[in-house]
């Protein structure tokens, strides 16, 4: 029985000997296309060419520009034009007085610029069930910027045309001080989504964003081997990467409020979208050349 055992053992300690020869003999360069951007990797066996470990960074950050875009800010004029309204059916009563507030439009010209932020260092480590299948199962994890997306706008002509009907109103309060008292103060430009408050900034700047999770898990599954046993190969990987929950963010926001109140279908449905979604999806072609 001793040396059934110690015969085991000597097969099992040289299979291992064996696998272990097979670690970091070969490495390979990759060239990516992925849902992620374009990239860039290196792989080299581990342990024995059933593991394969990879590395690499993809290059997925775009930034585009764009003017003279028409957007809907009714629900938010509409707050303000109510107030203008009652301001100017006062100095209407007052003999002699000419100045007037002007309502403001229902739609404003924006301009803007926006990034999106897809670059990420990457550790994968891929799993080959057979010797010679190209058949995989990889795991591992991406690393990028938590601002996946940042959206900057400003709407100069709406901002302007608000400042000069609050500096008629300051001029106002000013002259007649029963003013204030009757209609108030010009509202802020301020909104409130999902109970957050958000307040356009001087000169009327703009500005939305969506995070997720700086470090997220990858789990997939492919075809191909990124040590080919010729000099070139080609690796096909599908997968999802695990974000976190999608948050939105902004620059613009003043506060917490306890109303619910959406003011713009297109601002609620990415918000719906962000507090639905927790993964990405991870479609990659390579075109790999094994160095040695």
């Amino acid at each position: 029985m001793k040396k059934l055992f110690f015969f085991a053992s000597v097969l099992l300690l040289s299979a291992g000997v064996s696998h272990s020869q097979e670690a970091f003999k070969h490495l390979s360069i990759g060239l990516e296309a992925a849902t992620t951007g374009a990239g860039i990797e290196l792989a080299l066996p581990i342990v024995s060419d059933h593991l394969v470990f990879t590395a690499g960074y993809n290059f997925g950050n775009v930034k585009a520009t764009a003017s003279s875009n028409t957007l809907d800010i009714s629900d938010l004029s509409h707050k303000i034009n109510q107030y203008i309204e009652d301001a100017n059916h006062y100095l209407s009563l007052i003999p002699g007085e000419s100045n007037r507030l002007t309502p403001l439009p229902r739609t404003t010209n924006v301009d803007g610029k926006g990034a999106i932020n897809l670059g990420t260092f990457k550790a994968v480590i891929e799993y080959y069930p057979a010797k010679k299948s190209n058949f995989h199962i990889n795991a591992g994890v991406y690393i990028g910027n938590a601002d996946v997306l940042t959206l900057d706008a400003s709407c100069h002509d709406f901002w302007n045309a608000y400042s000069e009907n609050r500096s008629i109103a300051t001029e106002m309060m000013s002259t007649y001080p029963e003013f204030a008292s009757y209609v108030g103060q010009i509202p802020e430009l301020k909104t409130t989504i999902n109970g957050r408050t958000l307040q356009i900034k001087e000169p009327g700047n703009i500005n939305l964003g969506l995070k997720v999770a700086k470090v997220r898990p990858y789990l997939g599954l492919g075809f191909g081997r990124s040590i080919p046993d010729t000099h070139f190969g080609f690796q096909f990987d599908l997968g999802v990467i695990y974000t976190g929950k999608w948050v939105i963010s902004s620059a613009n926001e003043v506060g917490r409020s306890n109303e619910n109140s959406i003011n713009n279908d297109d601002i609620q449905k990415i918000i719906d979208l962000a507090n639905k979604i927790c993964i990405y999806p991870q479609l990659s072609f390579r075109l790999i050349y094994r160095i040695f």
